[in-house]
């Protein structure tokens, strides 16, 4: 046989061998996902996963356009009916699912909320604080550190152009971000997957 044969039949094995290597890592890999996503958790100390379990597929993604709102005031005007603020209060209450945003996880129901509606509780008390209610100053602060540390998790890089609706309206150089679309998790998801929780919760209760 010749020299250049024998390389080409070296070469070859080499590529089979590496093909093999590749396709038995990718098969471990798949096996060691699916062992770690039917871990099974006693929902004891920090025995717990990380995040929610979402069913298959997982949460899609939906576009959310910015834009201002007559809703979701910081406090009713000045010289206001009752039901004006009512009104407001029951609002920014319905941002929260059924159980306020908790639900009860695992053999011995433990209580869980999510990062998502601990920061809308921390958005709905700034507001109170904001509208002269009665809410301590360090739960303020702690509000504002961790909305901080989750806007910095998140990094959204979504362009925001310098707005032409500031400058006109008020004479102001900066930018609001209305208009833009970003692209988002279907957060309706997981309001649907804590009203199931909790009204299975409630039936066993």
């Amino acid at each position: 046989m010749s020299m250049g044969y024998n390389l080409t039949i070296s070469i070859l094995v080499s590529i089979l061998i590496i093909n093999i290597y590749l396709a038995v890592e990718l098969s471990t890999g798949i096996v060691s996902r699916i062992v770690r996503s039917k871990q099974v958790y006693t929902y004891i100390d920090n025995d717990y996963p990380d995040t929610l379990q979402i069913p298959h597929p997982g949460l899609p993604y939906v576009a959310l356009r910015v834009e201002d709102s007559e809703h979701y005031s910081i406090r009713a005007s000045e010289g206001s009916a009752p039901e004006d603020l009512a009104q407001i209060e029951a609002e920014w209450t319905s941002i929260f699912p059924s159980g306020r945003g908790f639900i009860y996880i695992g053999p011995d129901s433990r209580e869980f909320t999510i990062s998502m509606f601990h920061q809308l509780h921390c958005i709905n008390n700034i507001r109170r604080a904001l509208g002269s209610q009665p809410v301590p100053l360090y739960h303020v602060q702690h509000c504002m550190n961790y909305l901080r540390q989750m806007i910095l998790c998140a990094s959204n890089t979504r362009l925001e152009p310098m707005s032409r609706r500031l400058k006109e309206k008020r004479n102001v150089t900066g930018v609001d971000g209305l208009g833009l679309t970003h692209v988002c998790r279907d957060w309706s998801v997981v309001y649907q997957i804590f009203e199931d929780e909790h009204a299975q919760w409630e039936k066993h209760t």
